[in-house]
């Protein structure tokens, strides 16, 4: 039971491999308390009771446990509530507090059959009234009797009721001691499990559920969470732990925020029952919930902040809550009223009852209640809940627990009663679709399906990897109370691992539901049944004597009627009309709605009306009459003059039937008797919905016809919410027996369906050569672009994140004032860019057509041939008074694109078309709405070209399509396209009727085209640009050829000296020289070389070792190791070189190197990094200069020794080689435009690969709790409350970091961000003694020596060795103690803020100029993770992304068996490697101690822990084959 007396509440996921993991055994992790010293206890001190039976009746028996000293129990068998079975009761006594329990044994086995905990809610109600008044094995039935409840969930189960915390039910405190958070109340109650199951042996490894209701959905968790992590102790103890299999939560307060925004789903839209409130505190609370959203969010879950956090919850509960509870309707059954004074009976007089019951002084002796327990039984506890909100408990979210317990393979049932309001279906059905764990999208994709009990449906259901939801018709709160048999059904299903028997269903239950998977579900939350309709099929006797059946049976004379049996308010008047079109029928009549009336128009078609589509048409406004549609654009006539019309050829009715709506009420013919409104295109959308129903029903011809809602300018607000509520109507009529309507297609022309964008767009419209040339002179357009980011940000918050009319209204006049007025003050067309406007915009609209057409409309005769009534006032064509009431309501302010996302979502087609000339309502915005459109086939659509369809031979413009949503622009039209170019706008209509594809122009046609035409063009017309804003020029260079007399190439390595140095040079880089010459180390079956990269004082060693295969004609591989700082020699004497060291003097062969098919570099760069020195403390600082220098070098390699120019050249690193490497490729690439000028060979840049990079550094740091949490690799190693705070962590620093480092990089703060995410997610880890290279694998030596890896130091000790650096030629002027990592360098890349940045961009530039990319990573690693890694390569933004997000993860082998999971497309492969880990550790401020800098990145453990893989990776990549 959740209290109202309190405050009222009382009340990152990757793909696929996690769940490879999920049945690993449970992790040696968590603390060990203070009492107990990680030994095995002392057995003969301590002697467990066994077994149950030996208990007394009489007196209690004591119980204690050696890991927990503090806590004991009293136990005692109690015979009373179940005759059946034995019945105990005790205290668990914790020094001076005591916890009441009761203790039921299964009616069933008891001896085998699991165990059930149980607590009620509250904070501060006793589990008495789970017991006595829900799923306990006898019913309280008055003051002095209780009677047998067949339906006990001990049928299966031993159950536990507890009263917890301390001060609950019989449960006190000798001293006033006190429990006030969950987190404290855990620790007793875990400690207490354990104590049962250590003393009754029998017990031990049974299956243990964890079980509550109402607040139990805060406790449980914790509960579970905390029995969880105390099972490590155990099992270090030598103890059996808990076998925790489940928790089951029935209408869980699990999470405050969806509570609170779902209270007005549950009182003011029919998700259970009918609306309760009225519609005016119903709108009220609507403008409420996203300011409840936005406020909870950032003071409870962002950040907690007690103050604020109670604060927002106050509001929430004010403006969402308050209003239920002043109808008397009861909190607990919305529907039922309160039975007695909530604060006395919570709406249940039994809970008195069960008081008085408890009260009886012989029934406390028997139970063994202790004397000093108070006299009056309380069902619930004020003080403790006063306690628990006081604490802020009660406004903590416990998600994350159960996200933390799934990972841990702890099965969870949400179950809810439907009818229940406080903790309602609604917003546990929103927190468990959007729960981040591993199984997360399998579970939303599930829809949900009706389970069944005796062959009668009992609830809906969804499931999935352990985890399921399931509501239970017709039960409120306490589902067990309503609904015994369906409880019962449901928790021994759920014990018995048995799924709830289910069907399909198609109905309306989900709120938030992923589209892709529910497209045949309802699109709005709309209104009610109509009062007419009790859900069953309707009496068809009331409907078929009345159906007209056929158009042809109507008279010219006089209407006829039509009704519909769901709609009882709204009726339809009709009849023939010969006018406009004497070529088919046509007819005209009105909507009636009470007392308003809505004009139509309807014309058959001219081709076979009969069998051809039907399209509703609106004009927009709001407040326009569809008339200018029908007669000056799309209609079968045109007006000429004020009496005189012609027959129009490109009418849209030439292949469909098609009806002109002058909606809402008072818009043209249309009109009110007592001047009724409507404001709101939601309302008028319900009007419209029903009317569309009714003809369709009425008229059995057209039943299953496709079915277009068509508009234009504010009809891009209209026909998307017309078109949802026709298709969320259908549920209705499907349930009803009636036929649905066919909705195919909406059409939208020159749309204003996003106000922002087409705001925005002004600027590119007036300004730039969008369309016509600038508009404007200078000075404006450089204030109205200022204006445009303040305008996005402003509107974005005021009207989008968070609606307030105020405010938004605010934001849209700075950005009208500053974006609109300027282009109004022109005297130009809003509708034409290209003209002036003709007369007054007040009174012509641009266009003196418009008065001309209300002239002809106002004519008597023609009104009486139409069937106006007499009541409609004269026609103009549009309407100020309902153009006020829509931007008075704010319905102008409102973005409608979400609903075009749900339409395409549920398999509607839309089509958006726009005259590129129209300014008001243009083609840039509608192009980036589109382009910007959530739905599942954004990325396709975004990556497809504009390209350009014809008519009859000529371009007619430009369209972007996938199957579903197309998107066309109109050559030399204005906003209204059939106006300005009627037989393109025919083509594009029939066409789209049709289902036929705009004619895309040929391959030499398109050649022709402007290249810059879309905004939104894809990067893949300019791979061949230089990637990076270069550098300038060096200065020996002109820019022409070089003078080759001043160059001579030394042209072979052969030719190479092994006892001195030959210097190299290049005619581009005269600040770059190298030094190289032969070196007979390491590999003696190849041609091996060493030497120095000199820049000035600056000097870079290398490694170059040729392949063992065919070195005059394989690729050329560049390798760096990471850091900053870390020399390339771990990666060449550790990981992939062609020996490894095995001692300080010894390395020996091997036989798994990369240069087994290649010719490779290895080299220490920055300056600084291994044998590499600077003579006067030069360095380098940041991978942007270090590119410079390495770019060069290759270039100067290639030019020197011609036998490798053209060769394939592939630059490879690990770790933070995730960052060195694609600014070096860039580098490299952009070089080649110097080279190509010189009339030099460019390098053949081929590919870059890197091994477990550090990339994008927010990716590698909110994927450490992913890493360390959940089983995305290994089971959990960290516990569950360090798991949770560090999952809260994780929104806090994706925000601080995309704020800081991405959106706008501030060092300083971008530091900050990066400090706060380290501290929150690696130092916890760090803590645990694991290697942060390989997390399934404790750290080797202290991390500072030797990075776990002892090796690396053998290493050092070998590059130490005199000899070995005279062999190599390293200069004396470098340090004698050579270091794997320099701490000097990591200081200052840190310091730079190199650090901070993120490199994707130069992976996805690489890609798009065909630069291949190859991202590895071994699923060990921690620190530069597989999770991290894999989700920046599907967000990366590139002309590839939705084809590389498309593709499956697959298993690559070799050899036969399993070496990791791949993804591949278009040049861009992410490859897993199994069991291989990485060795690096992320630096991300320089405010980290010096002495920890030895952390830093140094290998990818692939080639170390896994070379035949590595090398099978890279031969394969090597040979352009797909793993």
């Amino acid at each position: 039971m959740l209290l109202r007396s309190l405050t009222l509440f009382s009340v990152l996921g990757f793909t696929t491999l996690a769940a490879a993991y999920r049945q690993q055994p449970l992790p040696n992790t968590g603390s060990n308390r203070a009492s107990w010293n990680a030994e095995s206890y002392d057995e003969g001190l301590f002697n467990p009771v066994e077994s149950l039976s030996a208990l007394s009746s009489s007196e209690y028996t004591t119980l204690s446990h050696p890991l927990f000293p503090r806590h004991s129990a009293r136990i005692k068998k109690t015979d009373f509530c179940d005759t059946t079975v034995p019945v105990y009761t005790g205290y668990i006594d914790i020094e001076a507090k005591h916890i009441f329990f009761y203790f039921f044994e299964s009616r069933n086995d008891p001896a085998k059959d699991d165990v059930i905990f149980w607590t009620n809610g509250g904070p501060g109600c006793s589990s008495a009234m789970g017991l006595f008044m829900e799923l306990g094995p006898c019913r309280v039935v008055n003051a002095t009797t209780t009677e047998f409840h067949p339906e006990a969930w001990n049928s299966n189960a031993n159950v536990f009721f507890v009263d917890q915390p301390v001060g609950v039910g019989f449960s006190y405190a000798e001293y006033g001691e006190h429990v006030d958070t969950t987190e404290d109340a855990a620790q007793d109650i875990a400690a207490f499990v354990a104590l049962f199951f250590e003393n009754f042996s029998s017990f031990k490894g049974r299956a243990f559920h964890m079980a509550g209701e109402s607040y139990g959905g805060r406790y449980v968790p914790l509960f579970a969470s905390a029995v969880y992590d105390q099972n490590t102790e155990l099992i270090a103890a030598g103890l059996t732990p808990v076998n925790l299999t489940s928790v089951m939560i029935g209408n869980g307060a699990t999470d405050l925020l969806t509570s609170y925004t779902s209270y007005f789903d549950m009182t003011c839209t029919p998700v259970s029952i009918a609306p309760v409130l009225d519609i005016s505190t119903c709108v009220r609370m609507k403008k409420a919930v996203p300011r409840c959203e936005k406020w909870m969010q950032e003071a409870c879950i962002n950040q907690f902040d007690s103050m604020n956090c109670e604060a927002a919850s106050s509001f929430c509960e004010t403006e969402l809550f308050d209003p239920f509870i002043a109808s008397g309707t009861n909190l607990y059954d919305i529907s039922k009223p309160c039975d007695g004074p909530l604060e006395e009976t919570l709406c249940y007089p039994i809970t008195q009852v069960i008081a008085k019951y408890l009260d009886d002084s012989d029934l406390r002796t028997l139970l063994g209640v202790d004397p000093a327990v108070s006299k009056n039984f309380s069902s619930c506890s004020d003080a403790v809940g006063t306690a628990f909100a006081l604490s802020g408990d009660v406004l903590q979210d416990s998600t994350e627990y159960i996200a933390a317990l799934l990972e841990r393979g702890v099965d969870v049932l949400i179950y809810v009663g439907d009818y229940d309001p406080i903790c309602n279906w609604v917003g546990n059905e929103q927190w468990t679709l959007t729960l981040d764990w591993t199984g997360k999208q399998e579970f939303t994709s599930q829809k949900l399906r009706t389970w069944e009990v005796d062959g009668e449906a009992a609830g809906k259901t969804r499931s999935a990897q352990g985890f399921t939801f399931a509501t239970v018709h017709g039960a409120g709160h306490m589902v067990p109370y309503d609904k015994p048999k369906q409880a019962l059904a449901l928790v021994n299903r759920w014990l018995a691992g048995e799924e709830l028997s289910f069907r399909d269903y198609g109905g309306l239950l989900g709120t938030a539901i992923l589209a892709a998977a529910y497209r045949q579900q309802p699109l709005l939350n709309s209104s009610s049944k109509p009062a007419a309709w009790n859900g069953d099929s309707y009496d068809e006797g009331l409907l078929n004597g009345n159906l007209v059946g056929s158009l042809s049976a109507l008279s010219s004379s006089e209407y006829t009627t039509l009704f519909h049996p769901l709609f009882p308010k709204h009726s339809a008047r009709i009849k023939k009309t010969n006018f406009c079109d004497t070529t088919v029928a046509a007819y005209t009549g009105y909507i009636d709605i009470e007392a308003k009336h809505i004009f139509f128009y309807f014309f058959e078609s001219r081709n076979d009306p009969a069998k051809d589509d039907v399209i509703f048409w609106t004009n927009g406004g709001p407040g326009g009459s569809s008339a200018l549609g029908l007669f000056m654009e799309l209609g079968p006539c045109r007006v000429i003059n004020a009496t005189t019309i012609e027959y129009n050829p490109d009418s849209w009715n030439s292949n469909a039937n098609i009806f002109f709506v002058d909606q809402p009420v008072s818009v043209g013919f249309s009109y009110a008797e007592y001047g009724e409104h409507v404001d709101t295109t939601e309302d008028a959308a319900q009007d419209i919905a029903a009317f569309v129903a009714l003809f369709f029903e009425n008229f059995s011809s057209f039943k299953g016809r496709a079915f277009h809602m068509a508009g234009e300018s504010y009809g891009g607000r209209y026909v998307p919410l017309f078109a949802s509520a026709v298709y969320d109507q259908n549920v209705q009529l499907v349930a009803a027996g009636l036929t649905p309507i066919n909705l195919t297609s909406v059409m939208i022309g020159n749309s204003m369906s996003d106000r922002l964008v087409a705001t925005t767009s002004y600027f590119d419209m007036t300004c730039t050569a969008a369309s016509v040339p600038p508009v404007l002179d200078i000075g404006t357009c450089v204030r109205m672009k200022k204006a445009v980011p303040r305008c996005e940000k402003w509107f974005t918050e005021a009207c989008l994140d968070q609606f307030d009319l105020m405010n938004c209204e605010a934001a849209l006049q700075f950005c009208d004032n500053e974006l609109f007025e300027p282009f109004a003050a022109t005297g130009l067309n809003f509708y034409d860019i290209s003209k002036p406007c003709e007369g007054k915009l007040e009174e012509t609209f641009c266009y003196p057509i418009t008065k001309v057409i209300a002239q002809y409309l106002n004519d008597t005769d023609l009104r009486s041939l139409l069937g106006v009534d007499p009541a409609s006032p004269p026609f103009a064509s549009s309407s100020r008074a309902v153009h006020n009431a829509f931007t008075l309501s704010g319905d102008t302010l409102r973005d409608s694109t979400d609903y075009i996302a749900a339409l395409l979502e549920r398999g509607v087609k839309v089509l958006i078309y726009v005259g590129d000339y129209d300014w008001i309502c243009n083609w840039v915005g509608n192009e980036r709405w589109t382009l910007a459109l959530d739905w599942h086939g954004k990325d396709a659509f975004a990556s497809q070209e504009l390209k350009t369809w014809e008519v009859d031979g000529e371009a007619a413009g430009k369209t972007r399509s996938v199957p579903g949503f197309t998107f066309a622009t109109v050559y030399g039209a204005g906003h209204m396209v059939p106006h300005d170019k009627p037989k393109q706008s025919l083509a594009l209509v029939n066409r789209w009727i049709a289902g036929q594809e705009f004619q895309p122009r040929t391959a030499a046609q398109m050649l022709l085209k402007s290249a810059l035409f879309g905004f939104a063009t894809l990067a893949t017309a300019y791979r061949q640009q230089p990637l990076s804003k270069p550098g300038p020029k060096h200065a020996a260079w002109g820019g022409g050829s070089y003078d080759e007399g001043l160059f001579n190439p030394v042209e072979s390595l052969s030719a190479l000296s092994a006892s001195e140095f030959t210097t190299l040079s290049h005619p581009l880089f005269p600040n770059h020289s190298a030094r190289i010459k032969k070196t007979d180390f390491c590999d003696t079956t190849v041609a091996a070389y060493t030497g120095y990269i000199d820049i000035e004082a600056k000097h870079i060693f290398f490694y170059f070792f040729e392949s063992r295969n065919d070195p005059a004609k394989d690729d050329v591989i560049f390798w760096t190791n990471g850091g900053p700082g870390c020399s390339s020699s771990l990666g060449l004497f550790m990981e992939l070189g062609p020996c490894r060291v095995t001692n300080a003097t010894t390395a020996e062969f091997h036989s798994e190197s990369w240069n087994s098919n290649a010719n490779i570099f290895f080299v220490d760069q920055p300056v600084g990094v291994g044998f590499s020195y600077a003579e006067y403390g030069e360095h380098v600082d940041t991978s942007e200069d270090a590119a410079q220098d390495i770019a060069a070098f290759v270039a100067l390699f290639f030019e020197n020794f011609p036998s490798f120019k053209g060769r394939a050249f592939h630059m490879a690193g690990e770790s933070y080689g995730g960052r060195y490497v694609p600014l070096f490729a860039s580098a490299v690439y952009d070089q080649n435009a110097a080279l190509v000028a010189a009339g030099l060979t460019p390098i053949n840049l081929t590919s870059a690969m890197i091994g477990n990079g550090l990339t994008d550094h927010l990716t590698s740091l909110t994927s450490y709790f992913d890493m360390a949490c959940t089983p995305a690799s290994v089971p959990s190693v960290l516990d569950i409350s360090t798991c949770t705070r560090m999952k809260k962590a994780v929104p806090r620093c994706e925000k601080w970091i995309t704020k800081a480092c991405i959106d706008q990089f501030d060092h300083m703060n971008c530091e900050a961000a990066a400090d706060f995410c380290s501290n929150e997610f690696f130092d916890p880890f760090l803590a645990s003694g694991l290697n942060p290279y390989d997390i399934s694998k404790s750290c080797e030596g202290a991390i500072e020596d030797t990075l776990c890896y002892p090796v690396t130091k053998v290493i050092s000790k070998y590059l130490d060795n005199s000899n070995v650096r005279t062999l190599l030629g390293v200069d004396p002027a470098v340090s004698q103690n050579f270091s794997s990592c320099s701490k000097t360098v990591a200081i200052a890349f840190a310091l730079a803020g190199d650090m901070l940045h993120d490199s994707t961009e130069y992976i996805a530039a690489l890609l798009e100029r065909d630069v291949k990319v190859l991202i590895y990573v071994g699923d060990y690693d921690w620190i530069c993770n597989w999770v991290g890694n894999e989700r920046w390569t599907l967000a990366l933004d590139w002309s590839g992304k939705a084809a590389f997000s498309s593709e499956e993860l697959r298993t690559w082998e070799v050899d036969g068996e399993v070496a990791g999971k791949t993804r591949a497309a278009q040049g861009f492969t992410f490859a897993t490697v199994h069991g291989a880990g990485h060795m690096v550790r992320v630096l991300v401020s320089s405010t980290d101690p010096p002495e920890t800098l030895i952390l830093l990145a140094v290998l990818s453990q692939v080639p170390y822990d896994k070379p035949k893989q590595a090398l099978a990776l890279v031969n394969r990549w090597l040979a352009g084959e797909a793993l």
